[in-house]
């Protein structure tokens, strides 16, 4: 009796997070996960939290800037390669080189910031946060039936 409740509810779960609309309302779950993820893996003494939060919320916007961009390139390269002209080609190529090393030195930079508001051993673990942030997206997408 068990199995059938778990699926049903399995079932209407994964619709509505596929009936909500889909940008907002999966950003916010997406970012809730993500908040929970860190905190537990950081564990954060509030005032660790006061001074990290905010420069994190930075440091991805920032980051969120450079990815968006990355897409469009992408995007606009994989939408016309069969027509674009070399010199196209080349120009966002030399621009997607460009915004990869944006990305590099915006981590090199967050990672001196980490550090004045952090214990190294935490700024450490903020990569192995990020990695299990993104693997229980996955699989709560998989779970959905949304990463397939």
């Amino acid at each position: 009796m068990k199995t059938p409740i778990f699926l049903v509810l399995t079932f209407f779960s994964c619709m509505a997070a596929i009936a909500q609309p889909p940008m907002e309302a999966n950003k916010e779950a997406a970012r809730s996960l993500k908040v929970g993820i860190y905190t537990n893996v950081l564990n954060l003494t509030p005032a660790e939290a006061e001074k990290f939060w905010p420069l994190f919320n930075e440091f991805e916007s920032k980051m969120d800037k450079i990815k968006n961009r990355e897409f469009e390139i992408r995007s606009k390269i994989e939408g016309a390669f069969a027509t674009i002209s070399d010199e196209e080609l080349e120009k966002l190529i030399d621009e997607m080189m460009d915004l990869q090393k944006q990305e590099t030195d915006l981590l090199v930079s967050y990672y001196e910031k980490y550090k004045k508001v952090l214990p190294i051993k935490k700024v450490a673990l903020i990569h192995r946060a990020e990695m299990m942030y993104k693997r229980a997206l996955l699989e709560k997408m998989r779970g959905c039936g949304l990463g397939r």
